[in-house]
């Protein structure tokens, strides 16, 4: 999606770029003005110590990362000069800019990358602002400990620069106390399909990876993990392969949409740590940690080649799902 062109939009006159967005070299020279402060002041922990402690988040790397995250869920650290009010009332924050960069920033650059992208195919996405304007004039106590900013998508002008659109703002008690993706997709379902009870079960159940779903994926890999082989159900899960909120309801309710995985290779796959190409092969991400390669034997490729039905579905969670980087 376009905004545009950049002398529409966003940074004001004299703005000095950031090297932890990977700002380029030469800024556009615009009249638009940064939105109202929010509350970014000086806190007794770090935004890092907020991510881990008081969200409950993971971060990659405590020094490099740019992002943390959960199974589902992502809280982006952005800058609170670089939120935008729009003159049809839309906020938006810069979360990507093009190159060239001042620093190198590789992998923190990399894995906000892909954050973006995970933005766009509708992972749950939340932005934390903090003072400041990059690496060399950042503090890392200084930031909105009270709110955080709900993401709906992201646009990108002319010029390459990316925005997260901001969809609400929240408190950080109804962050933590906000309702879990299942329970989000369940919602979803009821709303939609009301007065059609069949279509609705079917897919509470593609959901919850039961019912013809399940019997489906079971019945296309002979009851088994697609991987490992083991036939005890208790064990066994139904994985969605492209994501949930992207797939249309015939794409949830398919078979081969999805792999039969034991309970840890399913764990892996929703939050892209592992991937399979067209051929079967596992893919492990850079991101999986290699001294847990071995304990869970990985790579480990699929027990046959997937159809061309299943192949598509598994290189849409290659380019949605999928940790390409560090």
């Amino acid at each position: 999606m376009s905004i545009g062109p950049a002398a529409a939009w966003p940074f004001p006159t004299g703005f000095a770029p950031s090297d932890e967005v990977d700002a380029p070299s030469a800024w556009p020279t615009v009249t638009v003005r940064p939105a109202p402060s929010s509350g970014v002041r000086k806190n007794k922990q770090t935004i890092n110590e907020f991510l881990l402690f008081t969200l409950g988040m993971t971060l990659t790397n405590r020094t490099w990362a740019w992002d943390g995250y959960d199974a589902h869920t992502v809280v982006m650290k952005l800058w609170e000069v670089r939120k935008f009010n729009d003159p049809d009332g839309t906020v938006r924050i810069e979360v990507y800019a093009p190159p060239p960069y001042e620093t190198e920033s590789k992998n923190g650059r990399n894995e906000r990358r892909g954050h973006v992208d995970q933005l766009l195919a509708g992972r749950e996405t939340y932005a934390v602002l903090r003072g400041g304007s990059g690496r060399k004039n950042g503090d890392a106590n200084v930031f909105d400990p009270d709110h955080l900013y709900k993401l709906s998508t992201v646009v990108a002008d002319e010029r390459g620069f990316e925005f997260g659109i901001v969809e609400r703002i929240v408190t950080v008690d109804e962050f933590l106390n906000r309702p879990t993706a299942l329970e989000q997709d369940l919602a979803d379902i009821e709303r939609r399909h009301a007065d059609k009870p069949t279509t609705r079960l079917a897919l509470v159940e593609a959901r919850i990876g039961q019912g013809a779903y399940r019997d489906g994926l079971l019945d296309a890999w002979d009851g088994m993990c697609a991987v490992t082989g083991c036939t005890f159900s208790p064990l066994l899960r139904a994985s969605h392969a492209k994501p949930w909120k992207i797939s249309t309801d015939k794409e949830r309710l398919n078979p081969s949409n999805g792999l039969p995985l034991t309970a840890n290779l399913d764990a892996l796959f929703d939050v892209g740590f592992i991937g399979f190409d067209a051929s079967g092969a596992m893919l492990v991400s850079p991101a999986f940690p290699i001294e847990h390669h071995a304990l869970l034997n990985l790579p480990a490729s699929l027990r046959k080649k997937p159809s061309t039905e299943q192949a598509r579905f598994l290189a849409e969670h290659y380019q949605h799902v999928f940790k390409k980087t560090v």
